[in-house]
């Protein structure tokens, strides 16, 4: 049976009036992977939320996907037990601190702010997209791990005073533009190198790019070119390299501080309508996590289901897109990975959080046209031979390799794969970087890196 699926996400809310409170929360509870949400709205145990991180310090935000593990209602607390709820985050232990750490400041402070809460409703999707989601697969014992292994709820202190609400006033990397989490089309230039993206977030002073920066190091100038996602306006800056989100063997995203000249009345004017567009999209969006449904489940289900639209996942660090039209894949990217490569990748994703949006999103390339059933086989198949490769051994994705020459030269007869393999490790390509540069299956790619190790041929640096 066909239906409308309403968007079952909730958001709570924390607000942190300066860093002292968040300080004594991350250390206790956030850097564990979770938080304790005091709120008198009901949830279930793995109910899907978003926690919204509020710094009232530095004026910026950030907005996590979570899962309920546990929930105290308002009947059932006392003295020793607040009313509210226990989260998981989806992202992993890495990805929250390299998202959170730099609110965390170095002062130290003698009295801690209140945290509020508030949850706002939530927000059903677009009546547009009328899916079928079928029977969820049973997830084993996962959600009682993850409840069994979080902490205990009736041990968080939400009591704190009222005073130094400057204190935070001399902390490092303050910043006072918030971010937008939305996703537009990018591009960064800078000399030879050219790489085209989305943007994970955006505010007046930076962005934070999904794209393989490798090429880019920090503090490198560069030009950015962002397009509004309704209107097609260009807004172009210039900018710098400031951070790169890593991953094993490559860079995943990079952050981009824009020049002093971007604090004009166009930038803001930009950013405010883009901020605009992106509340419009959420409130037609359907979210979820990859475990659920699992990323071949999710494909077929939205592909064959929806006219066309654009399926965002995220696992750890990484984040790739899927486009459909007309129950056939459009695009599949992941970084530089395209195509039915990209989809056998994500297929491995079993942690994670997904996004759908009946609108097909611009991708980078050549737009695919193949039935969606098709694809998932050909990217099972590829990620089958893959499974059985590992057999024999997998290569660490870090590790880089150096040519021998004088082997090389006596050697000849070597596979297109194996010379496009020799160009990249000479260029002190990782194992990863060398996967995702050339567009053959992995299993392909792996055995010639496998090949030409044991053929001395190149070895490990």
């Amino acid at each position: 049976m066909v239906r409308s699926v309403p968007k079952m996400v909730s958001r709570l809310r924390l607000q942190f009036a300066d860093a002292a409170v968040f300080r004594e929360e991350y250390g206790r509870n956030i850097v564990k992977g979770g938080a304790f949400v005091p709120t008198g709205e009901k949830f279930e145990v793995r109910d899907l939320v978003e926690v919204e991180l509020e710094f009232g310090f530095c004026d910026e935000s950030v907005v996590l996907e979570a899962e309920v593990v546990h929930a105290v209602p308002a009947e059932q607390a006392g003295p020793e037990a607040a009313a509210g709820v226990a989260v998981q985050f989806l992202e992993p232990a890495p990805v929250l601190r390299d998202t959170l750490e730099r609110f965390i400041g170095e002062n130290t402070f003698a009295e801690a702010h209140r945290v509020k809460t508030e949850v706002m409703p939530a927000v059903s999707e677009d009546d547009t997209a009328s899916i079928d989601l079928g029977e969820a697969p049973e997830q084993g014992h996962l959600g009682e791990m993850r409840e069994a292994s979080l902490f205990d709820p009736s041990e968080v202190d939400f009591s704190a005073s009222d005073e130094g609400e400057d204190a935070f006033a001399g902390a490092v990397d303050r910043r006072k533009a918030p971010r937008v989490r939305t996703r537009l089309q990018a591009r960064v230039d800078a000399n030879s190198v050219s790489l085209e993206g989305r943007t994970r977030d955006v505010s007046q002073t930076g962005a934070l790019i999904s794209a393989d920066a490798s090429g880019l190091p920090i503090g490198k100038a560069v030009k950015l070119e962002l397009v509004h996602p309704e209107t097609g306006e260009q807004l172009e800056v210039e900018g710098t390299v400031s951070r790169h989100v890593e991953t094993e063997g490559t860079v995943a995203a990079v952050g981009i501080e824009f020049g002093p000249e971007t604090a004009g009345d166009g930038v803001a004017a930009f950013l405010e309508d883009v901020k605009q567009a992106e509340r419009d999209r959420k409130r037609t969006g359907i979210y979820g996590a990859i475990g659920e449904l699992g990323i071949a489940a999710l494909v077929r289900m939205f592909g064959i289901n929806a006219r066309r639209g654009t399926l965002t996942v995220i696992s750890g660090v990484e984040e790739g897109s899927i486009g459909f039209e007309d129950g056939s894949l459009r695009h599949a990217q992941l970084g530089e990975v395209r195509g039915v490569k990209a989809l056998s990748r994500f297929l491995s994703w079993e942690r994670g959080s997904f996004e759908f949006h009946a609108q097909l999103e611009p991708a980078d390339g050549e737009p695919l046209a193949i039935a969606v059933e098709e694809a998932i086989q050909q990217a099972t198949l590829q990620r089958e031979d893959l499974i059985r490769a590992e057999g024999t051994g997998m290569l660490d994705p870090a590790a880089c390799f150096a040519v021998d020459r004088e082997v090389l030269h006596g050697k000849s007869g070597l596979s297109k794969a194996e010379e496009a393999v020799l160009d990249l490790v000479a260029a002190r390509f990782s194992v990863r970087r060398i996967l995702d540069v050339i567009p053959q299956p992995d299993v392909e790619v792996m055995a010639a890196l496998k090949s030409l190790l044991d053929g001395e041929i190149i070895r490990p640096v």
